[in-house]
């Protein structure tokens, strides 16, 4: 705010109008009034602060002791400040409370305090004391206290804003500069950030949370970070402990996948022991009621025990002393029989051979004749029931790649097993019994080979190798000689 003229009327020592031109002081901004003690220096000032609040620029002259003792009583008192502000030029009349003689008659009145701002565009004049002033607050941005310490100082009032206290300080400025705006934005900052910081330490409070949880088995090699991270009180390296978690989940998932694929095999594995133990309490059962209907002793021998057992006593092995027999049909069956006596195990489950582990896969699965008849299906890219055994040998003797090929894998399964039962029993003599045998033709010397391919020379020097010489009659051959054997020739 920079003042242009000011014009006085019967205030303080001045009686008459005086009229100060300002502006021809220049554009500088800064005016120094000087003078002897008594020349109307401070009136300057309380008339132009008078002007705008309508309060002295000090604090010990009160509105009403502003008019002027030398002035004739008809003289108005008054003050008009035409004043220059942020690019415009602002028009402002105002008078204190006074008494002055009376318009018509004798005595004296009262002149109430009174004020006029006029703006430079089209708005209306504010009028009123109170009103004037809080106008002017409104538009230069200065209260009285803050206008008289920083825009007219007057007596040594620039100490006070030099020794104020540095709020009071920050709030002059703060009207001066027009950086209230920043303050609230500041503010708002201070707030969204002390929000942002507690939301911060809530979660940090809830990942730490986490953070405990986190386990792993003690050999584990991520024990030890593991262990770190429980005991951190903050959270650091939010990348490290995610990349651990990650890890520890795959882990975890693998872990997982092969305890879901261990579960499979021991329910699989479940299942057929109750499958046995069914069809063995159904056998007992059976063998129960046929000695009771028929009143005479009943025995009961596996299948492929019968089967070898009539080999060994009058079929291919009758020469033999440790003989392996190998049905291979559906399924593989196996039966072992050391100086004529079957072998049957501590439960009664020896030469399961089927169950032989072989990769991911057994023996049975690998090389039983369901599986020769599944991959030509396959690489036929035919249903399954349009072909059988008797269909691919006969194929596979006309020179079909697709059957041949299906053969020699069977015969190489067949080969691998076999290896191992030699490697674990060392018999004398293999026979190859079930349906699928009757194709010796084919079979015989692919068997053989791949048995060779297996075999540790002096195991394959000392066997031999044969095929059943009873067929589908050499399990009633067998149960007769189990009987035989264990209730005599009568």
């Amino acid at each position: 705010m920079r003042p242009i003229k000011l014009t006085i009327s019967a205030f303080g020592p001045y009686a008459k109008e005086t009229e100060i031109i300002l502006d021809e002081l220049g554009e500088r901004g800064l005016y120094l009034i000087t003078g002897d003690t008594g020349a109307g220096k401070t009136t300057i000032f309380d008339a132009i602060a008078f002007a705008l609040y309508g309060e002295a620029s000090g604090n010990e002259r009160e509105p009403g002791m502003l008019r002027s003792k030398y002035a004739d009583p008809k003289t108005p008192t008054f003050v008009e400040l035409e004043f220059f502000y942020q690019g415009q030029n602002y028009h402002i009349r105002r008078n204190p409370e006074y008494m002055r003689p009376k318009d018509r008659g004798e005595g004296m009145t009262l002149q109430r305090a009174d004020a006029v701002l006029e703006f430079p565009d089209d708005r209306l004049p504010v009028t009123k004391a109170k009103e004037v002033t809080k106008a002017v607050t409104e538009l230069i941005g200065l209260d009285r206290g803050q206008f008289t310490q920083i825009a007219m100082l007057a007596q040594g009032d620039f100490m006070k804003l030099l020794f104020s206290k540095t709020e009071e300080r920050s709030k002059i400025f703060r009207e001066i500069f027009h950086t209230r705006p920043y303050l609230a934005f500041q503010e708002k900052m201070k707030n969204a950030s002390g929000r942002l910081q507690e939301q911060y330490e809530d979660v940090s409070k809830s990942i730490l949370q986490y953070m405990k949880d986190i386990s792993c088995d003690e050999d584990d090699v991520l024990a030890a970070d593991v262990k770190k991270i429980r005991e951190s009180k903050a959270v650091v390296h939010a990348d490290k402990v995610l990349e651990l978690l990650e890890t520890l989940t795959n882990q975890d998932a693998d872990s997982v996948k092969e305890k879901k694929k261990n579960l499979a095999k021991i329910e699989k594995g479940l299942e057929e022991l109750n499958q046995r133990i069914g069809k063995a309490e159904a056998v007992i059962r059976a063998k129960k009621e046929l000695e009771k209907a028929l009143e005479m002793p009943c025995e009961v021998e596996n299948d492929v025990n019968c089967a070898g057992l009539a080999e060994y006593v009058s079929g291919s092995a009758k020469e033999s002393h440790i003989m392996f027999c190998a049905t291979v049909g559906t399924g593989i069956g196996g039966c072992a029989i050391v100086n004529g006596r079957v072998f049957h195990g501590a439960s009664n489950s020896a030469c399961e051979v089927g169950y032989i582990p072989m990769g991911d896969s057994d023996f049975q699965t690998l090389g039983a004749s369901s599986i020769l008849v599944r991959k030509v299906a396959e690489k036929k890219i035919e249903p399954l029931d349009m072909w059988d055994g008797k269909k691919i040998f006969e194929l596979a003797e006309k020179g079909d790649e697709v059957c041949i090929s299906a053969i020699k894998e069977m015969c190489d399964v067949l080969g691998k097993g076999l290896a191992t039962i030699c490697y674990v029993l060392n018999p004398d003599t293999i026979v190859l019994g079930g349906g699928i045998m009757v194709q010796k033709k084919i079979l015989e010397n692919e068997i053989r080979d791949s048995l060779n391919r297996y075999l540790r020379p002096i195991l394959a020097e000392h066997l031999q190798v044969c095929f059943a010489e009873y067929g589908n009659e050499a399990g009633m051959v067998g149960a007769l000689y189990n009987f035989q054997n264990k209730y005599g020739r009568k």
